[in-house]
């Protein structure tokens, strides 16, 4: 197994063969449901395809359609927008949305938010906004600093970071996003068992341990080979549940791990579909 080889199927699995491209939104959502989950423009330290870079069209101003594709995709319930990984955005799909629920170890009540503020999970500011959205949805983002009193420009970041908050403990979601008459563009907002009422039922009869296996096997597949570590930390799993996925991987013949392969030193994993077909 050579890196030559690796790095061809990357490609072809990540959607940038010659064969396989995204050219339209059409080509981004199945992608996206190929993959599971994928970035909607590279971001460092992110080892994960994007549909920027399967992208192959010139666009004179970056990130070209992406921009919008990533606000459809909610709007028509296609999958599931957020800055859901490692603090960043990420679209994912409506078949892996409810394993990222699963983790989170929410029970989707309604009211849920209201014990996380309590425990001191939730910010006053994650907690006012939760108020809104679960009153009526969705709402958008300049609506949010006028009811909660953040209109100057320091305030502004006091909100971005407790949608990033909720987003990342899976409360709210970009339900979606337009141009109002009179201000800028702007997201509009929702509770994600709202929105994604189905998936979230589904995550509720998912183990947190069979979660993590669905999503380590799903990524090791897209990246054909990485580092032993490396889906432990994009998932934030803790280790005795990523060494538990690990090992419910190989069993299941999902991956193997290898000791080292050419330019890649120390321990890898390696999907074993790519192993069979060569």
């Amino acid at each position: 197994m050579t890196r030559l080889e690796i790095d061809i199927a990357r490609r072809d699995r990540a959607w940038q063969s010659d064969t396989r491209r995204v050219h339209d939104f059409e080509d981004a959502v199945r992608m996206l449901d190929d993959l599971g989950f994928v970035l909607p423009w590279r971001r460092s330290g992110i080892d994960l395809p994007s549909w920027r870079e399967a992208y192959p069209h010139h666009v004179a101003r970056e990130p070209g359609p992406i921009w919008r594709w990533k606000e459809v995709l909610p709007q028509k319930r296609l999958g599931y927008y957020g800055k859901i990984l490692r603090k960043g955005p990420c679209c994912v799909s409506l078949e892996y949305l409810p394993c990222f629920y699963a983790l989170s170890q929410r029970n989707g009540e309604a009211d849920e938010y209201l014990y996380s503020y309590r425990m001191g999970r939730l910010s006053s500011t994650a907690k006012q906004v939760m108020d809104n959205l679960v009153a009526a949805w969705p709402v958008s983002t300049y609506e949010l600093r006028d009811r909660l009193f953040l209109k100057t420009r320091e305030s502004h970041q006091t909100l971005n970071r407790a949608l990033d908050e909720l987003q990342g403990s899976m409360y709210a979601c970009v339900a979606m996003a337009s141009d109002e008459a009179d201000r800028e563009y702007t997201y509009y907002w929702a509770p994600v068992d709202a929105v994604f009422r189905d998936q979230v039922a589904l995550a509720s009869e998912i183990p947190s341990a069979e979660a993590a296996r669905r999503l380590v096997a799903r990524y090791v597949r897209s990246a054909v080979c990485c580092a032993v570590a490396y889906p432990g930390w994009l998932f934030g799993l803790k280790k005795q549940t990523y060494d538990r996925a690990l090992q419910d991987c190989r069993s299941a013949g999902e991956i193997r791990v290898l000791d080292g392969l050419e330019g890649l030193p120390g321990p890898c994993l390696v999907s074993a579909d790519f192993e069979s077909a060569r």
